[in-house]
């Protein structure tokens, strides 16, 4: 597993069970203030700390990529994190659709999997992404944001239908 990958894994890992707020209240604690809302400290951190990942707050919307984003964020620092994510000044990122395109613009998008690895859904447009956790020779196992409204590992057969493929970063 690459530097980086060990360290989102870890700190994705830790994120584990915080669940999404119905306001912009407690946004720090793992459960309290629990709603369907989409508050999470996710995007108010990418928006603090990395103004200039994307094209603008996104608080209160679905929040999967922002979740991906942050864990780049925190670990290393925004300018390290929009570079190696491969980013542009104001991004679209926020959309798993345009996250996974700006992967496969830099030929670094995948069909089979390594920790670390963002993972996309969807049939033909990117719906949902994931952070790879670690595979099997025959399972995909990943920590998800925004997965029936917070973050949680999940499991899918590397075979599976709804998986378009994988992001790695630089």
């Amino acid at each position: 597993m690459g530097n980086y990958a060990s360290t989102i894994v870890k700190q994705a890992t830790e994120e584990v069970g915080y669940i999404e707020k119905k306001s912009n209240s407690q946004l720090d604690s793992k459960t309290a203030n629990a709603g369907s809302n989409n508050f999470t400290k996710y995007a108010r951190d990418v928006w603090e700390k990395a103004r200039n990942i994307l094209n603008g707050n996104k608080q209160g919307v679905d929040w999967c990529a922002v979740f991906c984003i942050w864990l780049f964020v925190i670990s290393f620092g925004a300018a390290v994190a929009q570079k190696i994510l491969f980013l542009p000044n104001k991004s679209s990122a926020a959309g798993a659709h345009y996250f996974m395109n700006y992967f496969k613009a830099k030929k670094r998008f995948y069909s089979s999997p390594k920790p670390g690895d963002m993972i996309f859904f969807g049939t033909s447009r990117a719906r949902h992404v994931g952070v790879v956790e670690y595979v099997t020779s025959t399972e995909v196992h990943t920590i998800e944001g925004n997965s029936s409204n917070r973050v949680r590992r999940k499991s899918y057969k590397l075979s599976n239908k709804d998986i378009l493929g994988y992001g790695r970063p630089d």
